[in-house]
């Protein structure tokens, strides 16, 4: 049951919806999304199924007043900024993922975790001003829309680019490893850059989102080409 759950997590995720999909039948992004051209159907995981893989996008939003319980992850943060928060499911991972990025040789640190409705609307109506809705919609999410309200998501950075939230951190070494070994702690990159025409957002090879170990390895494989 748990691995279907998933399934329709990542359907849902890349696709908003893939009618008549089973978790048996294993296919990649690719394949679901030739299938499934014109999705129109929207989903909410149920929270009290999984608070992991609740679901939040461009049609699936929350409340001003949805706030998580949080907590502060013992993670590194960028120089200069306050520690940053999460939900508590994510706390441990964020911990061990973190911990094990350092003990290959990379080290990672946080630089924007849980947000609310209020920041995300700052945050959102600025680039707005700045670029125009298309443009800003783009690269940031409108208030209550945004991953970072669920307190399950964290963009992620590292010294050698300034810890900029940019495409290039994908080519660093910390990059790299996060893509490689991030589902092995729960986390998938929420933000492809292959899934720019379906999630309506460009890559962001930085923003990591917590589903949990199992859903996390499920939905890698079923990104595979």
């Amino acid at each position: 049951m748990r691995n279907k759950i998933a399934v329709i997590f990542l359907v849902f995720v890349i696709l908003y919806t893939a009618p008549g999909f089973a978790a048996e039948e294993i296919k990649n992004a690719k394949q679901l999304f030739a299938e499934n051209p014109s999705p129109e159907v929207s989903l909410t995981i149920d929270p009290m199924i999984d608070p992991a893989l609740r679901l939040v996008n461009k049609k699936n939003g929350l409340a001003w007043d949805d706030v998580p319980e949080l907590v502060f992850p013992d993670i590194n943060t960028k120089p200069g900024i306050t520690a940053q928060q999460c939900a508590p499911m994510a706390k441990e991972a964020l911990e061990a993922l973190f911990a094990a990025a350092k003990a290959a040789g990379w080290d990672l640190a946080a630089v924007s975790g849980y947000r609310s409705y209020t920041a995300q609307k700052l945050i959102y109506n600025r680039k707005v001003e700045e670029r125009g809705e298309a443009s800003a919609s783009l690269s940031s999410a409108p208030p209550g829309k945004s991953e970072h309200q669920l307190g399950l998501a964290m963009d992620v950075s590292c010294a050698s680019i300034d810890y900029r939230l940019n495409k290039i951190f994908a080519d660093t070494n910390e990059g790299k490893w996060l893509y490689a070994h991030c589902a092995e702690y729960g986390f998938i990159i929420r933000y492809k850059t292959e899934w720019t025409k379906i999630t309506g957002y460009k890559g962001e090879p930085w923003h990591i989102r917590y589903v949990g170990v199992e859903h996390a390895k499920l939905i890698e494989k079923l990104d595979v080409p």
